[in-house]
Parts: structure tokens; C-alpha cells; sequence
């Protein structure tokens, strides 16, 4: 939690870069409508920046049922991320966040008896609120995140029983999202990136054996997460040779020799 941060009455808008957002020109009225809501929304929450994730955002985003946004929200969705705070799930805007934090600065400013500095951290140039979209069309997005499901589900052999949920759409667009924030938009350098994390984890004998395998909580619902995905090496098998720590274990079909391999292994999602 940000601690202090106030109820802005305003913020400003750069509105040439929402106009000019090839994403903001091919989304629904009612999708733009949902995600400046959830802005305004967030602005104005009990917990100032934040909003709780427990069923309830379709109402805070004025959509006219639950089914109704969970079907169509991914896009407007993948513009938050996701924290745990107090035992309750948080969804926010990083760029809203920045705009609280530099407002609360300038307040702390302007309450300083004349001619004292502020020592609060002023945040970064005059960007306040970028109201920045994906580089691709919702549909696009929406599409390569099912091809990615399929990806996973083969390469993990998943029940057919296990579905893409809305939830789970969710985590990976805003996983896909930040990719495309670092790559200038290039859709198929994301999806390669989120195949790579797939298949790393895919390579790892230990998640697989202690079923550490799920598409959220193992691969997509946290920036953290994914990057230890993506840091996973892929390991190259060998067929014969021993460690030379553990020298009687062997190597192991996957390239390491279990001790080696279980004393280094991640045992958290």
C-alpha cells in the first residue's frame, strides 16, 4: 500500500496520445468508457491508486452485467496489474500510481514553511498520466493469448477440463502488455518471449513433478513470476558423465545431477 496518498480531485490527460493510440481508435465506446472508470475509480478508492479485485469491477466500470465485461474486458484489463495486500487481491494502473505519488509530493511541497526544500522523492518529468495502450488491435491481443493457451496445453498436456478463463486472459495480457511496452510493439517478439517462458518451465523436471505448472500462478500473474520463466535455462541432456560435487548420483536425463539440480530448484510459485 502507498501510505498518505490522497483522493485526486483532477489529473491531467494527454489527450493527443489517447487519441492517436491505434488501440484507443479500435475499441469499443463501451470498453474506453470501462477503462477511464476504472481510472477515475481507482483515483477515488478506499485505498487511493488501487481497486479491489473480488467481483465487483464490473460495477465500478459501469458495464451493464458481469458476463458482459468479463467477455470483453481483457483489453481494457491488461492496462492494470495485480498485488496482494492484506489478504484481499488489488488491481492498478502503474501510471496512476506515479500521478498520486508526484501529487502527494507537490502537497507535502506547498504545506513546507517557505523557502524549505522538499525532501520527497519528486517522480519523474512532467509525464503524470500517460494514457498509453497496447501497440495492437484488442482482437490481435485477444488472439494471441489463445494461441499461446494452446501452446501451453500441449506442451503441458493439460486436461481439457482446464480453461482459459477470464482471469487467466488477464494475467497473461498484461504479461504480453509490458513486452510490448519494451519492444515498441512488435506482437510476435511478445508472443515468442511468452512461448520461451512456456517452454522453460515446460523443461523443468521439478515443477513437473510437484505439478508447479499452472498457466497464473507459474507463469503469468506477476511480472516476477514471468521473468523467472524467462531466466529459466532450458537444460541440454547428456547422456553419460558424473558431477563432480555429487560424484556417485550420475547425470539425470534433463542434464544435472539430482543434487545439484534439487539444491538449486525453485520450490515457490
Amino acid at each position: 500500500m502507498e501510505p498518505g496518498l490522497p483522493k485526486l480531485s483532477w489529473f491531467p490527460i494527454y489527450v493527443e496520445k489517447i487519441l492517436s493510440s491505434l488501440s484507443w481508435q479500435q475499441m469499443s465506446d463501451y470498453q474506453r468508457g470501462w477503462y477511464i472508470q476504472l481510472l477515475l475509480s481507482s483515483a477515488h478508492s478506499e485505498r487511493p491508486g488501487y481497486l479491489p479485485n473480488d467481483g465487483s469491477l464490473w460495477r465500478l466500470a459501469g458495464a451493464r452485467s458481469k458476463h458482459f465485461f468479463d467477455q470483453d474486458s481483457v483489453v481494457v484489463m491488461a492496462r492494470f496489474k495485480s498485488t496482494q495486500m492484506d489478504g484481499r487481491l488489488w488491481i492498478y494502473n502503474p501510471k496512476l500510481l506515479e500521478v498520486l505519488e508526484e501529487q502527494a509530493d507537490k502537497h507535502e511541497s506547498a504545506n513546507r514553511k517557505k523557502g524549505g526544500k522538499s525532501k520527497g522523492k519528486m517522480l519523474k518529468k512532467e509525464q503524470s498520466l500517460s494514457l498509453s495502450f497496447s501497440l495492437v488491435s484488442p482482437e490481435s491481443l485477444k488472439q494471441t493469448i489463445k494461441d499461446l493457451f494452446d501452446f501451453y496445453m500441449e506442451h503441458f498436456d493439460r486436461d481439457e477440463r482446464y480453461k482459459l478463463t477470464e482471469s487467466r486472459e488477464q494475467d497473461c495480457a498484461s504479461r504480453l502488455d509490458e513486452l510490448l511496452q519494451s519492444n515498441n510493439g512488435d506482437l510476435g517478439a511478445a508472443r515468442e518471449s511468452a512461448q520461451e517462458a512456456i517452454l522453460n518451465l515446460s523443461h523443468s523436471q521439478f515443477h513437473l513433478e510437484h505439478g508447479y505448472i499452472d498457466w497464473s500462478d507459474h507463469i503469468f500473474k506477476s511480472t516476477e513470476i514471468f521473468q523467472k520463466r524467462m531466466a529459466m535455462a532450458a537444460p541440454t541432456a547428456k547422456q553419460s558423465g558424473n558431477c563432480d560435487k555429487h560424484p556417485d548420483t550420475g547425470l539425470t536425463s534433463w542434464g544435472a545431477c539430482g543434487g545439484c539440480y534439487f539444491a538449486t530448484a525453485d520450490t515457490v510459485a
